[in-house]
């Protein structure tokens, strides 16, 4: 089973007497890449917390939020609450510069109302929170991302399915195509003969043994059979029972089916089959974009 690398999860919980909140949120990325928003002063917490993310996440680019509130209201969370302390200390630092450099404006509320207020997530103490707690948390929003993750895959799944039916459809036809086109070229070549000698004897077997060359060298049926192959081989991929990560094996499969696609496309030398290994590539390049965001 496939999994998308677009997804999101959330968990909360007290905390200390906190309300503590993770958001994970992950897009698609050729490596596991993580950007953290963490409080202040909460550093010491990336080392594991990136631990946690890799237990389950292989690659994509993340999206990790920590945040704490002392209330469970996140309309008041971020209100700002008056520090008259640091007001004081701001006013007296003001007032001895405008002593020492002798500056005649006067100092007003104007000039320490930015530096009076604290936000809530400021008052947290983040050094009382255990990094297990968090570790177990993280954990939690990883469990709803995975949920997002493997839905997104489902869905994924079937549309890739879809288009592998299409290029079994496809190949099908042109293995039906492919005797019909020796046939064309006997007749062709029959024509051409008669016409260059002016009479209808002329060497059959010589003709015969052009014809087979001709067939030996347009043969497509090897690489027919390993396109189909591969074509198994990468469904039964995608429905494989199994937590490791599937989409660069899908890829690597992916490139040996487009190379047996431009085999058959150089051995057409017939406008029908080079007509049917054009959609092919179409349908191919598709499959190569969704594959983009399998993880």
């Amino acid at each position: 089973m496939i999994r998308s690398m677009t997804g999101f999860g959330q968990a909360e919980r007290k905390l200390e007497g906190f309300l503590c909140r993770v958001e994970i949120k992950t897009v698609n990325h050729r490596f596991f890449n993580v950007n953290f928003r963490l409080p202040s002063n909460s550093g010491r917490l990336e080392t594991e917390i990136q631990k946690v993310l890799q237990e389950v996440i292989t690659r994509g680019h993340v999206n990790y939020s920590l945040s704490f509130s002392n209330s469970d209201s996140e309309v008041h969370q971020n209100l700002p609450i008056l520090d008259l302390e640091r007001a004081k200390i701001h006013w007296e630092t003001l007032s001895a510069l405008k002593k020492e450099l002798e500056i005649t404006e006067e100092i007003g509320l104007s000039h320490i109302v930015g530096e009076s207020f604290r936000r809530n997530s400021e008052m947290i103490p983040i050094e009382n929170f255990q990094t297990e707690d968090i570790a177990e948390l993280t954990r939690e929003a990883l469990k709803e991302l995975i949920e997002f993750r493997t839905h997104e895959g489902f869905n994924i799944e079937r549309d890739l399915q879809e288009r592998l039916m299409f290029l079994g459809e496809v190949l099908r036809g042109i293995e039906k195509r492919a005797p019909d086109r020796l046939v064309s070229e006997r007749d062709r070549l029959q024509r051409s003969v008669q016409e260059l000698c002016g009479r209808d004897v002329f060497d059959q077997d010589r003709l015969a043994r052009e014809i087979a060359i001709l067939a030996d060298k347009w043969d497509i049926s090897e690489e027919a059979v390993r396109l189909h192959s591969h074509l198994d081989l990468f469904s039964l991929t995608m429905n494989e029972n199994t937590s490791l990560p599937a989409g660069k094996k899908l890829g690597f499969i992916l490139q040996e089916i487009l190379r047996e696609v431009n085999t058959i496309s150089a051995k057409a030398n017939d406008s029908v089959i080079s007509k049917a290994t054009i959609e092919c590539k179409e349908e191919i390049e598709r499959i190569r974009e969704q594959l983009e965001n399998i993880e």
